[in-house]
């Protein structure tokens, strides 16, 4: 290979290779700009399905449309999904958005331009459109992820941001029976009633049948609800645990459980409701997130434990429960038996004495009289009168404390409250014991703060007392 010196280059070589370095380094610049561009753009991958699975479903069929949007490329915090919902689709209630991996966004949107969403790399967002067709025929959908930069201008996102969905809605619809029946183990036997001692411990069993020969699938659309109710004046803690869900068939998907740790609370004269949801993706189960064939069933048990901090009880004590569905845009034929019937109730031996009769309280009642009604002008005293009133068949009361507050409200200005005469008893009682008068500054609005203390010494039943003051 020959070597060049550059004193043996001619001018007219040298020139043409000194233009060829801007030409080289001018390429060099254009390749790493570009693939600066391709490292700062999100790269959207879409997947676009349906619940129920299969390539059919029937008019009036309560159906979803599910879109998963995966960016595995840059950071972006502009990423929207466009989805134009098929002719013959009625969508029921906004589209909900689930995120994970770092990913967020507004929890709903509606369609057919749904977010934007703020994707990470890795960034994951599921959206859920629930609704049924009204027209059949072939369905075809497509969803589409596009991005924009900060000044709305569009991003590339990647050849996989497009995905279609397609089914075929069958113009027969399915005619659904549901069925709740639920029921509470005494001894050996299941029933509607049952009787025990506190602390109590129930076994419950509920379960819900489809009626019909067709199958009918249920995910996102129906949720299956427990109430427990207390009906005494006692409180009662219980603690829910030990569920279970036992389908027919294999082909049967159970409605997700609760938690593992119990579920607890404090009812009195109330009730607690537990849910048992259907996914609705099936990600729980395996299954296809609330398939119940025809004439197939599952039956959910659990215990509850009851105890109280009761000293003693006013009257009889149960605990009723029953189970029912909520049934959100789902169409059965026979809503009377979505409610267990009838409810099941326990009758409860609380162990605990009588509680003694109550006896009236102590009644009061305050007024301004001077100048009369509930006006007065800016740093002029007002005269106020406070009645207590111990009703007949009330008990003796001694030495009862008194106070009396006063706040202002928003606008007016700070000031020193003062009572300048009393408090003085005028009638049913002889005097006041203890009096102290606080003079407090009032700055803050809707702050109570003390005027002045007292003590009245007795009160019987049927007496009252007036006692009046005067501040400004």
């Amino acid at each position: 290979m020959p070597i060049f010196r550059a004193s043996d280059m001619t001018e007219t070589r040298r020139e043409r290779w000194l233009r060829g370095l801007p030409l080289l380094f001018f390429s060099a610049l254009l390749l790493g700009t570009a693939a600066g561009w391709a490292q700062n753009t999100p790269l959207l991958t879409l997947n676009k399905s349906h619940l129920p699975l299969g390539p059919q479903v029937n008019v009036g069929t309560p159906f979803t449309y599910v879109i998963e949007v995966l960016n595995g490329g840059a950071a972006s915090s502009h990423v929207s999904v466009t989805d134009n919902l098929p002719p013959g689709f009625v969508q029921v209630g906004p589209a909900t958005c689930a995120y994970s991996f770092a990913a967020s966004g507004p929890p709903t949107s509606s369609p057919p331009l749904l977010g934007e969403f703020v994707m990470p790399t890795g960034g994951k967002v599921v959206i859920t459109i629930n609704g049924y067709f009204n027209t059949s025929g072939p369905k075809a959908n497509i969803a589409a992820g596009s991005a924009k930069d900060n000044q709305g201008n569009p991003l590339s996102v990647g050849n996989a941001n497009t995905s279609q969905d397609s089914v075929t809605v069958r113009p027969d619809p399915i005619l659904a029976d549901l069925k709740v029946e639920k029921c509470v183990m005494s001894g050996s036997s299941c029933g509607s009633t049952s009787s025990v001692s506190l602390p109590a411990h129930l076994h419950y069993k509920v379960t819900v049948t489809n009626t019909t020969s067709q199958a009918v699938y249920l995910g996102g659309l129906l949720t299956l609800k427990d109430t427990l109710s207390d009906n005494t004046s006692i409180p009662l803690a219980w603690s829910a645990s030990g569920f279970t869900c036992t389908p027919s068939s294999a082909a049967t998907d159970c409605p997700d459980l609760p938690p593992v740790a119990p579920l607890t609370g404090t009812l009195q004269g109330n009730s607690a409701t537990m849910p048992f949801q259907y996914s609705a993706t099936g990600a729980s189960t395996g299954n296809d997130a609330g398939s119940l064939p025809g004439n197939a069933s599952y039956t959910i048990e659990f215990d509850v434990a009851l105890t109280t901090t009761a000293k003693c009880k006013t009257g009889p004590a149960t605990w009723s429960n029953s189970a029912f569905l909520d049934l959100s845009s789902f169409g059965d034929q026979n809503p009377a038996n979505n409610t267990s019937q009838p409810s099941v109730v326990t009758t409860i031996n609380t162990n605990l004495p009588d509680c003694p009769p109550a006896t009236p309280g102590l009644q009061m009642t305050k007024a301004q009289i001077n100048p009369a009604g509930n006006s007065a002008a800016w740093n002029s005293p007002v005269t106020y009168r406070v009645t207590f009133n111990n009703p007949a068949g009330g008990v003796p009361l001694t030495n009862i404390p008194l106070s009396d507050s006063i706040y202002k409200v928003t606008g007016t200005p700070t000031f020193q409250a003062t009572v300048t005469a009393g408090p003085t008893c005028v009638t049913g009682c002889s005097t006041l014991a203890s009096p102290s008068l606080l003079s407090p500054t009032v700055s803050s609005d809707y702050t109570l703060s003390t005027l002045w203390t007292a003590t009245l010494p007795s009160l019987n039943p049927g007496q009252q007392a007036m006692i009046e003051y005067k501040a400004k």
